[in-house]
């Protein structure tokens, strides 16, 4: 016998699932359609950017800062460079404990442009927080190389000179006076070094070189702490030029979420969480 409402319930069915079929298609449409457009197109849809140009200490300050009609309300991405030639970046192990705002104004070394966080920290077997992989101060070895075989290492030789390496490309040097060890790489060799997009949202900074040698302090934050995910960040830093025109080459991740800090002396001028956190080291950029 021919069952009536069974049939009509199928075709139900049939043209539902057609429906999401056609939605989905639809939605993949669209986002081919956003990724067309470029990332950079996308900034200038859902943020305002500001420049600020401190001279006394060679500093340029961009900021981009989401629309507040927009789904990302609340962003920030912040783009720091010194046109200060001799700069180059110094670490310094200091183990502090407090509120961030204060630990970066207190710790700033005097005549640095910009101060951000360094590396990643743990704890060791008696529940005392350490900081986590190579640190370099002056030339001597205040913490020691960690096992990662991803990431690599912010340098700076005696000549000055900032270098970004690999982890699986460096060795420590005599002539290093200043290194960090952290993870993961952003960019290498001017392409997003993050592979795919996991959506893990957190504040984020990063040190990175120009294709010309141009040295950036970067990073996103959002007042809840979700800024963006590693594979946005890069994006980001790959669509945004230099004040000379050239583009990153090369990005290192410091550690991310609270940790993640940008103090300017110059402007006094805090990015990060404000609350209290454990800073093992900082990051000064200085002559």
């Amino acid at each position: 016998m021919f069952d009536f409402h069974l049939q009509q319930s199928k075709m139900q069915d049939f043209c539902a699932s057609m429906v999401r079929i056609i939605s989905l298609f639809f939605s993949l449409l669209l986002c081919a359609s956003a990724a067309a457009q470029g990332y950079d197109k996308i900034l200038k849809s859902y943020f305002v950017e500001k420049n600020i140009e401190t001279p006394d200490h060679q500093v340029i300050l961009r900021t981009f800062t989401a629309k507040q009609s927009s789904s990302r309300s609340g962003l920030v991405y912040v783009f720091v460079e010194t046109n200060c030639g001799t700069c180059g970046t110094n670490v310094r192990q200091i183990n502090k404990f407090g509120g961030s705002y204060e630990i970066y104004r207190d710790m700033a070394p005097a005549g640095a442009a910009v101060v951000a966080n360094g590396g990643f920290y743990g704890y060791d077997h008696t529940g005392k927080q350490i900081a986590l992989g190579l640190v370099v101060q002056d030339g001597q070895a205040q913490n020691p190389r960690i096992g990662w075989t991803s990431g690599g290492f912010l340098i700076r030789t005696k000549d000055g000179k900032t270098h970004i390496k690999t982890a699986r490309s460096y060795s420590l040097q005599t002539n290093d006076n200043s290194v960090i060890q952290s993870k993961p790489l952003l960019v290498e060799a001017g392409k997003n070094g993050i592979r795919s997009d996991t959506g893990e949202r957190f504040n984020r900074t990063a040190i990175a070189l120009s294709s010309t040698g141009k040295l950036v302090v970067a990073g996103a934050f959002d007042g809840f702490g979700r800024a963006v995910s590693l594979h946005e960040f890069a994006r980001f830093l790959l669509t945004i030029k230099s004040s000379d025109g050239s583009s990153i080459n090369l990005a290192i991740a410091m550690d991310g979420g609270p940790g993640a800090q940008i103090y300017i002396p110059s402007l006094k001028q805090n990015f990060g969480d404000p609350g209290k956190n454990y800073v093992p080291n900082i990051i000064s950029i200085e002559k």
